[in-house]
């Protein structure tokens, strides 16, 4: 009988993972080896279970083996990365296992581009990415072929409606508003990006919203990694996230600074499937305000 494995093949590793300030304060504080032991842990993790590892002696022994660290060394490095919040503390100290929200958002996503049920146990849970990928498979599942035919017609009939009566004005300027332009981006040399927003007639085509893309400031970053704001600003326009929702990014976000845990939010929006995110403003300000709470309200 063929075992299925629990565990993944491989994981993601973001580009920005050596800008987060918990594996800055790893690295000071541990040095080399509290970065060898916490990626080899994160990578037993994703490799035998799939979304935590379980700390015994057999571990301890074979981490420290492997990169030649005392016993001792070992437990305090796995003791500083549950106190920058790389592990989730209260989870080690009760179960004796390692795990985060992001390995096992990471561990769901990758689970569903494998096309494989995502299994993590209750006790463990720290996310409610699977809680939302369970009721949209059921709303799936609820959807009989009676209603996808009843909603055929329906589309049917709206068809012909439209045929016979001339479009309403209120469809008519739905259908503008989603074929307006995004937003320029503001440069920061303009201050407010109206010189780069003009149409042919000589209008600025910002004129029309109701809000601006707020431009970057000339500010500072705590961090001193510097800001990625157009970046930021862009993949918060693919996702077509209103303006409003993208200037109060921008500001919890610091303007797109450098390791922001707005960045964590984004590459998991996506590696996701198409779709998976609804709402994808909501999600990214509950990491930011979840990473400020850890931080004890200060911004991260």
């Amino acid at each position: 009988m063929t075992r299925i494995k629990k565990g993944l093949d491989y994981f993601c590793f973001t580009t920005d993972t050596f800008h987060d300030l918990r594996i800055k304060r790893l690295r000071r504080l541990c040095r080399t080896n509290g970065l060898l032991v916490y990626f080899y842990l994160l990578n037993e993790a994703y490799r035998v279970e799939g979304y935590y590892v379980k700390v015994d002696d057999e571990l301890i022994i074979d981490t420290a083996e492997y990169f030649y660290l005392s016993e001792e060394e070992v437990k305090h490095i796995i003791d500083i990365c549950c106190k920058e919040k790389l592990f989730d503390t209260q989870t080690y100290a009760t179960h004796g296992v390692l795990t985060s929200d992001f390995m096992q958002e990471r561990y769901i996503t990758a689970c569903k581009k494998l096309r494989r049920t995502a299994k993590i146990s209750d006790e463990l849970l720290l996310t409610d990415m699977l809680a939302e990928e369970a009721a949209k498979s059921q709303k799936t599942e609820k959807k009989t072929p009676e209603k996808e035919q009843t909603a055929a017609d329906g589309s049917q009939n709206a068809a012909q409606r439209d045929k016979v009566h001339p479009i309403c004005p209120q469809r008519e300027e739905k259908r503008e508003e989603e074929n307006r332009p995004l937003p320029s981006i503001p440069s920061p040399e303009s201050g407010s990006g109206e010189a780069d927003a003009v149409d042919e007639g000589g209008v600025s085509s910002l004129s029309d919203e109701k809000e601006q893309i707020l431009p970057c400031p000339n500010t500072p970053c705590p961090r001193g990694e510097g800001r990625n704001y157009t970046g930021m600003v862009e993949a918060l326009q693919r996702l077509r996230i209103e303006t409003k929702d993208i200037n109060a990014i921008l500001k919890m976000s610091n303007f797109g600074e450098v390791g922001d845990p707005a960045w964590r939010a984004l590459y998991t929006i996506g590696c996701a499937s198409p779709g998976t995110f609804k709402q994808p403003a909501k999600y990214i300000y509950s990491i930011i305000q979840k990473a400020r709470a850890q931080r004890g309200g200060v911004p991260v």
